[in-house]
């Protein structure tokens, strides 16, 4: 079973001598947090958070390796063995499957994909892992999740009705 702590580790281009650049390390873990913060929502079963991650080490050696804690928010049950399960059976249904995965949604699907988009430009190698499981992001995670992503189907049709304000101001 998986544990509170999540070590990812990244590796930078061989121009960059295996070294991160600093706005895709924070470009990658934005990500991470987004990706863990929408499977929070999806094991609580609410869109209000219950926990938060908290940098507990946190190494350039190469590869740079950051280490990432579940701690529940106050007053809110522990569920960060859960979360932090979950977020790992999610990667890893898409990974091995063709079909969307049963009960992943839409914005933690986006927040994976750009995780892996990230190999795209200046990171070579990205994997997160904790006690007993380990992940590789790799540009194929991306194209799986590109593929899920198509498949909304949409439809012609019309409503009717009166339309009683409209704000096109301010990108509302």
């Amino acid at each position: 079973m998986a544990g509170k702590k999540i070590s990812v580790r990244l590796k930078g281009t061989h121009e960059d001598n295996e070294h991160v650049r600093l706005s895709d390390f924070i470009t990658q873990l934005r990500f991470l947090s987004d990706a863990l913060v929408q499977t929070d929502y999806l094991v609580s079963g609410d869109e209000k958070r219950s926990t938060y991650f908290r940098v507990v080490d946190l190494k350039h050696s190469s590869p740079a390796t950051v280490v990432l804690e579940s701690v529940p928010l106050l007053g809110e049950p522990d569920r960060s063995v859960t979360i932090v399960s979950r977020f790992f059976s999610s990667i890893k249904q898409i990974q091995e499957s063709q079909d969307v995965p049963l009960g992943v949604g839409r914005p933690l699907l986006e927040a994976l994909r750009g995780l892996s988009a990230g190999l795209r430009k200046n990171i070579r190698e990205l994997v997160i892992s904790t006690d007993d499981q380990s992940v590789e992001i790799d540009r194929l995670l991306e194209a799986k999740i590109a593929k899920i992503l198509e498949t909304e189907e949409t439809a012609e049709g019309s409503i009717s009705g009166v339309l009683e304000t409209i704000n096109v101001h301010n990108k509302a």
